[in-house]
């Protein structure tokens, strides 16, 4: 059988819309040093407050850990079985979602339902697993687990969580023999997706949560994927600037110090392999 699973997210306050004292502005992450170019840490800058922020509210934007990119994945994962190798759980039947998604199944006193959110969202029915799944990545009544991402940050963790090119191979190659330090900057943005999602702050509580097998089983494999996926761009553009501002003469300007910034984030793409991904509780 084939068809089509609907499923919304939830309304959620974008970055810089949120109350000025609301405790998302104590969990800001950015850059270490904007500047660096070949410098990929992300800190938690924190506590900051909306008035220092205003100037460029645009800059940053409410963050989910678990981007909504990733749930079309997970379900052809229970479908199919085919993404995770070597999975032995059975299949889910496509009944189980045409039939009850989006119905009432979860009963009103239901302890799925209690605990989450200690604001009634009025938009979500908690009884339908559909409403429930979203909400529980965040809305605006449930906003205990949101931070503030760096705009370009978060865009590129939504393409590496979805399985996509972080940059397309044409345009990476154009800018890698005309305009190095995009270039630098796609590769440190790579980089720096994954230092991020390794903060012991960024996951918050939802660290230590056990779920179903099947999530599990899923989203341990999704973070070696979004990993594999960073790596492999992070070496292959390496390489493509070292090989070639390698072999132009000294006296280019950009020579000297593109290749300074080929060692340093392929010393901070090597750590990152080291370190792995841990999210969320998944190494």
């Amino acid at each position: 059988k084939s068809g089509s699973i609907k499923y919304y997210e939830q309304q959620y306050t974008s970055g810089g819309q949120w109350d000025e004292y609301h405790s998302v502005y104590d969990s800001i992450f950015d850059y270490e040093d904007e500047k660096d170019c070949a410098n990929p840490i992300i800190a938690h800058i924190g506590p900051i407050r909306l008035p220092i922020l205003k100037p460029q509210p645009h800059f940053f934007q409410t963050e989910h850990i678990i981007e909504f990119q990733g749930m079309n994945t997970f379900f052809r994962y229970l479908s199919y079985r085919t993404i995770v190798p070597g999975t032995t759980l059975p299949v889910t039947p496509y009944d189980f979602f045409t039939l009850g998604f989006n119905s009432e199944i979860i009963p009103a006193n239901s302890p799925l339902i209690i605990p989450i959110p200690y604001k009634q969202n009025p938009f979500a029915n908690e009884q339908i697993p559909s409403d429930r799944i979203m909400d529980a990545l965040g809305s605006t009544w449930n906003n205990r687990n949101f931070v503030l991402l760096r705009d370009t940050l978060n865009g590129m963790k939504k393409r590496l969580w979805a399985g996509h090119l972080p940059v397309a191979d044409e345009k990476m190659q154009d800018a890698v023999n005309t305009d190095p330090s995009t270039a630098v900057s796609y590769i440190r943005r790579v980089i720096a997706v994954i230092h991020y999602l390794n903060s012991p702050i960024a996951p918050g509580p939802n660290r230590n949560v056990i779920l179903s097998d099947s999530w599990d089983k899923f989203i341990a494999y999704q973070m070696q994927e979004m990993l594999r996926g960073a790596n492999k761009f992070a070496s292959t553009w390496l390489e493509e600037l070292e090989f070639e501002y390698s072999a132009r003469p000294d006296s280019d300007p950009d020579k000297a110090w593109v290749l300074r910034s080929v060692i340093t984030l392929d010393d901070f793409r090597q750590d990152m392999m080291r370190t792995g991904l841990q999210v969320a509780g998944y190494p």
